[in-house]
C-alpha cells in the first residue's frame, strides 16, 4: 500500500500524548499542529496495520472451545517503512558533509524521538490518531545509494484509545 502526499496536513506526524490530552480549546489545537515532536518530510512508503483478537483456547471434555475477550483486543501494531530524503544539500557534495544536510538533521531528530520517548506518543496520519509507543526503529545505509537511508519502525497502539 503506497501513500501519496495530498497536502502538508497528510504528513506522518508525532505528538506527545500529554500535549493532546491537555488541549482546552481549538486555538490550542492550532498551536499543537505547529509544534509536533516530529514531522516526516516524506511519508513512509509502506504502512502495515496488524490487529489481533485476544482469545483463549480451552479443551473441555466435549470439544475445544475458543473464548473471545470482546471488547478487549490486543494492541494494534503499526509497521512503517520508507526511505529518507536525499542526504545532501546543493552545496554539500562529499561524505564528510552529510551531517550538515537538512535531511540528515531531520533523520537525527527522528532517532532522538525514538531514543528519548518515555511517555505515550500520538502518531497522526491520514486523519487517524494512534496512541502508544515505539517498539523498534531500524535503519540502514546502502553503498549503492549512499545519500539515502532506508528505515522501518514499529509502533504499538492501544486499541481502546486509537
Amino acid at each position: 500500500m503506497r501513500y501519496g502526499l495530498k497536502s502538508e496536513l497528510d504528513l506522518l506526524t508525532i505528538y506527545s500524548y500529554k500535549d493532546i490530552i491537555n488541549l482546552k480549546s481549538s486555538a490550542d489545537s492550532v498551536i499543537l499542529e505547529d509544534t509536533p515532536i516530529f514531522k516526516f518530510w516524506i511519508n513512509p512508503n509502506k504502512l502495515k496495520i496488524s490487529r489481533k483478537k485476544l482469545t483463549t483456547r480451552v479443551l473441555t471434555k466435549a470439544r475445544h472451545e475458543i473464548l473471545h475477550w470482546y471488547p478487549y483486543n490486543d494492541m494494534i501494531v503499526l509497521s512503517y517503512s520508507g526511505v529518507s530524503g536525499t542526504l545532501y544539500n546543493d552545496d554539500v557534495t562529499h561524505e564528510s558533509s552529510l551531517a550538515e544536510s537538512d535531511a540528515w538533521q531531520n533523520f537525527e531528530r527522528c532517532k532522538a524521538v525514538f531514543d528519548g520517548a518515555t511517555d505515550d506518543l500520538t502518531i497522526v496520519f491520514d486523519t487517524k490518531s494512534y496512541i502508544g509507543s515505539f517498539e523498534s526503529f531500524d535503519f540502514d545505509r546502502d553503498a549503492n545509494n549512499p545519500y539515502l537511508i532506508s528505515y522501518n519502525f514499529v509502533f504499538r497502539a492501544y486499541p481502546e484509545l486509537s
